[in-house]
């Protein structure tokens, strides 16, 4: 029998009322028209998707938060398997659990393989439909999302998202203050506190905030550097004017993006070259470098901290011959600019504990 008229997932009692037997079932499993997925429910073999493993593990979680959403109608997809429905930018493995919340009062949590269900305390009310899914609103995912994963994760996210004006932090803090004593509150609010759309991408965001929790201050982001006449030189991802020292963190994708049509070894190499040509002029005026990796600062951070204190104690603010410009301002090296910080400690919810009567 034909599946091209049937949805990606669907249940047995469902086909048996669009004509299927037992045996036409039977027949399309062999076939590899259908897969089983779990008693009583089948799928339609998606195409393989080509393309980055992230966007294969978006499309996998995806597509099995579409079985669950239809196995418990009940349930909203929420946290991170809502922020993939948004189309919010985060990072995600392919054996991360679905997140879902239950629509009405429910009283507890629980986790099975592959899933967490969330309890709601009182009925859901901030729910839409997003590419026809039950999904959280996106200040209520935002939020959820916050509180549930690490601080970078979520300063990356909510970078991103109010880069797009997709949200403000107005909205969020409105849904945080909803949610007093819930697990992962004070982290949130560091999030809040840390967040700044001027980071350019997720992983400036992420590898600035994961610094920042172990000790490292925040720079100020995309500052311009101009040289002794006035000249524009760049644009860094962020300065610590204080002792001038720059920090650029290098993701793959910039240095891809180029003139369509040209081969994309050639745009790399030109890329490569044209920053290498950036750096050298600032660093002949005084300026100190430190790069690093996305993937260095998530597998050892504690090695990149090390390089950045070491560029701390080796700057020489005032041998820079050129300006900063911030605010408007084109300025001279050292200057202080004070940016937002978070203690570690602070990001965790301790409960009161009542005294005994």
């Amino acid at each position: 029998m034909d599946t091209a008229d049937l949805p990606p997932i669907i249940p047995f009692s469902e086909l048996r009322s669009r004509g299927w037997s037992r045996a036409a079932v039977e027949q399309a499993l062999d076939d590899g028209d259908l897969v089983w997925l779990r008693r009583g429910w089948y799928a339609v073999p998606r195409p393989s998707i080509d393309g980055p493993a992230w966007e294969q593990a978006r499309a996998e979680h995806l597509h099995r938060l579409d079985l669950e959403l239809r196995r418990r109608p009940g349930h909203a997809a929420s946290h991170t398997s809502a922020a993939l429905v948004h189309g919010l930018s985060l990072s995600i493995s392919p054996e991360a659990p679905l997140d879902l919340t239950a629509v009405r009062r429910s009283q507890t949590s629980r986790r099975d393989p592959g899933l967490t269900l969330h309890k709601s305390a009182s009925d859901l009310a901030g729910v839409d439909h997003v590419g026809g899914r039950l999904v959280t609103t996106l200040p209520r995912t935002v939020a959820d999302f916050l509180r549930m994963r690490t601080l970078p994760h979520g300063v990356a996210l909510l970078d991103d998202a109010l880069r797009r004006q997709l949200i403000d932090t107005v909205g969020v803090r409105r849904e945080l203050d909803r949610q007093v004593r819930w697990r992962g509150r004070p982290r949130a609010l560091g999030v809040l506190a840390l967040a700044d759309p001027a980071r350019e991408s997720w992983a400036e965001s992420y590898t600035f905030a994961n610094l920042h929790l172990r000790g490292i201050p925040l720079p100020l982001h995309q500052v311009e550097i101009l040289d002794e006449d006035g000249t524009f030189l760049g644009r860094v991802d962020g300065l610590w004017p204080e002792v001038g020292v720059v920090g650029e963190c290098d993701g793959q994708g910039k240095y891809f993006i180029g003139p369509e049509g040209r081969p994309p070894e050639q745009v790399v190499l030109g890329n490569l070259a044209a920053e290498r040509a950036r750096q050298g002029a600032m660093e002949a005026r005084g300026l100190t470098f430190v790069r690093w990796s996305p993937s260095e600062v998530r597998d050892d951070p504690d090695e990149v901290v090390g390089r950045i204190r070491s560029a701390f104690y080796a700057g020489v603010p005032t041998r820079f011959t050129g300006y900063a410009v911030w605010r408007g301002e084109a300025r001279r090296l050292p200057f202080e600019a004070g940016t937002p910080s978070v203690e570690a400690d602070t990001l965790r919810h301790r409960r009161t504990r009542r005294r005994p009567r």
